[in-house]
Formats: C-alpha cells, structure tokens, sequence
C-alpha cells in the first residue's frame, strides 16, 4: 500500500475509492471502467491472434482506428480551448 494513497469521490459524493495511481484516478473519475475493461479484452484478444507480420498489420491498422474513435469520443467529452 502506496504511503500517500489517491482517493477519488465518486456517485455524486457518497462514495470513496482508493485508486492505484492517476490513470486509475482518471478513470474512476470519468466512470469508465466498464468501457476500460472491455477495450483491455479486445486489445489482449487481437494480440493474442498476432502470429506472423501480416497479422500484425490488420491488427495495428485495426487499432488505429479504434484510438481514431476514441481520441473522437474524448475530444466530444472535453473539448479543447481555441
């Protein structure tokens, strides 16, 4: 256990979780867990299909656009100042 733990208040207020670093902090903020555990099992899946360079090609060229859509998706959920 971390000397100096980060916590996160999540469900308006009535909750507490301990998180294991910022990204985890970020996550639980955001309430995408859910959404972070199935991206985590479909990118362990596709790299467990890799068996020789053409594979790697679909697959790296198939992620490109799942981080395509999810750089989208974020840029939707927090806009950057021009």
């Amino acid at each position: 256990m971390s000397k100096n733990p980060l916590y996160v208040v999540t469900n308006n207020g009535k909750d507490v979780e301990q998180t294991s670093g910022i990204f985890d902090a970020l996550i639980k903020m955001a309430g995408i867990e859910d959404a972070v555990d199935i991206l985590s099992d479909l990118f362990k899946d596709l790299l467990d299909l890799v068996s020789n360079f053409a594979m790697v090609k679909v697959i790296s060229e198939y992620l490109d656009q799942i981080v395509e859509g999810l750089q989208n998706i974020a840029s939707l959920i927090f806009p950057t100042k021009s």
